[in-house]
This record gives structure tokens, sequence and C-alpha cells, in this order.
């Protein structure tokens, strides 16, 4: 395995278990101005916090600090934050000459976004009602849904998500994934597929599967009588 002793890009995403103050900005502006890497900061689920204890951006931390913009970008997807997955538009920010060449780039590999899509992302980006109604919105239905997962798994609400990960009882995500598709009619995505196979394993594999939260209400009458099947035979076992 190569060891690069001068990395070219940092990718600091969120959430993490932490959530990252501008100590941490430090720590990591520090590291820049060692090695002269670009911090990428994904933002993403920034605004869908179910708290008032919003992570620090990288641009705000920046600016806290007294920093420019330079080697520092961020970038933020309107598909969660307006609860509209299928919306893929978003946008990014940072340093003017990382854009510049971003730009070139986008122009030459990337694909307009089309205006069905775009009309609405522009308005919900200036909408900061929009954005806190949709983060009550992902709290009512984890509130809503998370007591049913209750009662065959470990599962808590998450710092911020619009799908839920659950640690599969029996160490098999496929197998879970088949059963919950043949008995329930749901959905979710085994875990070992968001992972690489490694030396150590696969760390997605036999630990979770995701539940996307929006389908919720459709999926809760057919989820709790399987959920209670599967918790009676956990015990049993």
């Amino acid at each position: 395995m190569a060891t690069h002793q001068s990395p070219d890009c940092l990718l600091a995403q969120q959430p993490k278990r932490q959530r990252p103050a501008v100590e941490d900005w430090k720590e990591i502006f520090d590291l820049q101005d060692k090695y002269g890497f670009v911090i990428a900061s994904d933002e993403c689920y920034s605004e869908i916090y179910f708290d008032d204890n919003k992570p620090i951006g990288g641009l705000q931390a920046a600016a806290q600090l007294g920093r420019g913009t330079r080697n520092i970008i961020m970038f933020t997807s309107l598909s969660n934050a307006p609860t509209s997955p299928v919306l893929r538009s978003g946008f990014v920010a940072g340093d003017a000459e990382l854009l510049k060449n971003f730009l070139l780039y986008r122009t030459y590999h990337g694909s307009a976004v089309s205006i069905p899509v775009n009309a609405p992302a522009c308005r919900f980006g200036t909408m900061k009602n929009t954005l806190l109604t949709t983060a009550r919105l992902y709290q009512e239905k984890f509130d809503r849904v998370i007591p049913i997962l209750q009662q065959a798994f470990d599962v808590k609400l998450p710092d911020a998500s619009f799908y839920i990960w659950l640690k599969v009882p029996d160490g098999d995500d496929l197998a879970f994934t088949r059963n919950l598709w043949q008995k329930a009619a749901i959905q979710v995505l085994p875990g070992r597929f968001l992972a690489r196979d490694t030396e150590q394993g696969n760390p997605g594999e036999a630990t979770s599967a995701s539940l996307w939260l929006p389908m919720w209400k459709a999926a809760s009458k057919r989820l709790k009588p399987w959920l209670l099947y599967t918790a009676d035979k956990t015990k049993a076992v």
C-alpha cells in the first residue's frame, strides 16, 4: 500500500460523532498550512440537524479565524434540505481560483441542470423557513418510526439524517434485505454495498441496512407486524 507524504485534498464530512467546532477547524487549518492540501467541506446535511447546535462550516470557521478562502471550498445539496432527494441540485463556494478551474471542468465533463430542476432549487435555496420546516418534519417522522423500530433493534435518533442505519440482528444484511422485501414489501439497502472489501472484511457487511425515512407512513403499517415477529424470533434465539 502506498503512503502519501503530501496529501492533495482533505474531505471534511458532516455529520460525525462529534460536531466540528472552531477549534477543530483550526487544527485542520494548521495541517493545511503544513502540507498545503485543499480542504473540501461536505456540508450537505448542515441544514437538517435536529437541534439548535448547528455545526460550523469550513468557510465560517475560516472567517472567524481571520483566514481567507484560499484552498478551501464547501459544497452542499438542496436534495436533502427540502426533503426532495430526486432534486439533484446544489452549489459550491470558496476559493475563486479553484472554482474557476471547477467551472472549466464542469463545462466539458458535467451536465447542465435542467430548468424543471433548477427553478425549484433556486427557490428552495432562498427559503430559510423551508429548511427549518424540513428539519422539523424529519424529526416528527423519526419520533414516530423509531419507537416501532426499537421493538426489535437498537436504534436512536441520529444527529442529522433522513434515513436510519439498522444493525442486522443475525449478521446477514443480504438475507435481512431479502426477507424484509419478501415479507413486508419494504426495500432497504444492504450496508455492504456502500463499503469496500478489505483484508479485515467489509465494514458494512453484516452490520446494517438503511431505511429511507420519507416513506415511513406507507411502510410503517407493514413494518410493525414484521418487526414484532423479528423481535420474538431474536429473543427465541
